[in-house]
């Protein structure tokens, strides 16, 4: 069977089997140079918890350094009609996925993901100034296009704000997705218990170090994704010791 091609970069995409609901695997394409994937239709709500944080953990370990730039035309790989951009909305959360007209389903990148997630805020204020005193540029975390920190808040490309991780809510994140995949195969409640309490002491953790892990990307010469540097950092701080 022909592997589908990314709607992005148009290469053939990786084939990747998740945990789904009721015992069932869910087979998703996956582009790591876009660092992004394709959801078929319904396919994202077929993913329990456990599917989640292994999607999480596993784009997170191929997330490269510098992401090819997303063109402006993105094709479904079903039907290679032209996708349309559309906001949605988790809670207070806004993230943007870009849709196939004909239902065939969505293309996410890995970084709106995380904001559908509520794992990243908007780059504001005091933090912002900081950066621009440090450095002249980064690279956007959506689509991975240079942004002037002295011209702009935003990417030019896609129009994406400037966010950083934020690592309180993904260590929250983390911990709920890990809570809920130990109900389901754990019915223990005390041994859940101490799983959250162990997450939470990781998250604390990672909560001192925020400061360093903004000054460490503060140092750094431009073309750094914030997020995605920041990002294994709060990954290696929840790992298990």
């Amino acid at each position: 069977m022909t592997r589908a091609l990314c709607p992005a970069c148009r290469q053939p995409m990786a084939e990747e089997r998740y945990p789904g609901h009721y015992g069932r695997k869910v087979e998703l394409d996956v582009c790591h140079a876009c660092n992004a994937l394709w959801f078929d239709k319904l396919e994202n709500l077929g993913l329990t918890a456990g599917g989640v944080l292994e999607l999480l953990q596993s784009m997170h370990a191929r997330h490269q350094e510098r992401l090819l730039v997303l063109p402006s035309l993105l094709r479904c790989p079903r039907c290679d009609g032209a996708l349309r951009s559309s906001r949605r909305r988790t809670h207070a959360i806004e993230y943007t996925v870009h849709d196939c007209p004909q239902g065939h389903g969505h293309f996410i990148t890995f970084f709106e993901l995380l904001r559908e997630k509520d794992c990243v805020r908007p780059l504001r204020g005091e933090k912002l100034k900081e950066l621009r005193k440090q450095v002249q540029s980064v690279n956007c975390s959506n689509c991975g296009a240079p942004v002037d920190l002295h011209r702009t808040a935003a990417c030019t490309h896609c129009g994406a704000a400037l966010a950083l991780l934020d690592p309180d809510a993904m260590a929250e994140t983390l911990a709920r997705l890990s809570a809920e995949h130990g109900r389901k195969s754990n019915p223990d409640g005390d041994q859940v218990a101490v799983d959250m309490a162990l997450d939470r002491l990781r998250a604390e953790r990672t909560f001192r170090m925020h400061e360093q892990i903004d000054r460490q990307y503060g140092r750094t010469a431009g073309g750094w994704d914030l997020v995605g540097t920041a990002l294994g950092a709060v990954m290696r701080l929840l790992s298990p010791s």
